[in-house]
């Protein structure tokens, strides 16, 4: 059993814009926990106690999706992420692997978001909200059928 010991240090806040601040904390506290300026903590707050922890890489987002891999199978897992309306999306693949992939799967949906850096295996992938407006989407299509019925003089042309 490995006994730790409480370690104590007063930080002061700093104000950071006009409805923030941040503390600080002692450089060998964020050695300790694996930290360097600029990493992501989570924060608790329970009403008269903060409390942070690292966030690990592997760490889900909330509403985030994780998939493995980079291969075809993966590819519609993506797409079909996409379709449901799922908008970020956790990738564990190699780098290369993952661009790979990301390219193919932006010939289908252009304005995908990839972030990724080399060497790491965690990736995250955001999709675009697509919004549906109803009722524009049934004023296009009225004037798709009167364009053909114009031209063609008779709708029967779309049963076939």
């Amino acid at each position: 059993m490995v006994t730790r010991l409480l370690s104590f240090s007063v930080g002061r806040i700093i104000r950071v814009g006009r409805k923030s601040g941040a503390i600080v904390i002692p450089s060998t506290w964020m050695k300790q926990l694996g930290l360097k300026p600029g990493d992501q903590v989570k924060l608790f707050f329970n009403g008269n106690r903060v409390s942070m922890a690292p966030v690990k890489e592997d760490d889900l987002m909330r509403g985030q999706v994780a998939i493995e891999g980079a291969d075809r199978v993966t590819f519609a897992k993506l797409k079909a992420a996409f379709m449901e309306g799922v908008s970020n999306v956790k990738l564990k693949a190699d780098y290369e692997s993952a661009v790979k992939l990301v390219n193919d799967l932006r010939r289908e949906i252009p304005s995908l978001l990839f972030i990724g850096k080399p060497g790491s295996e965690y990736h995250t992938l955001v999709f675009p909200e697509v919004h549906v407006n109803y009722n524009e989407l049934v004023v296009k299509l009225c004037e798709l059928f009167s364009k053909i019925t114009r031209r063609d003089g008779d709708l029967n042309v779309l049963l076939l």
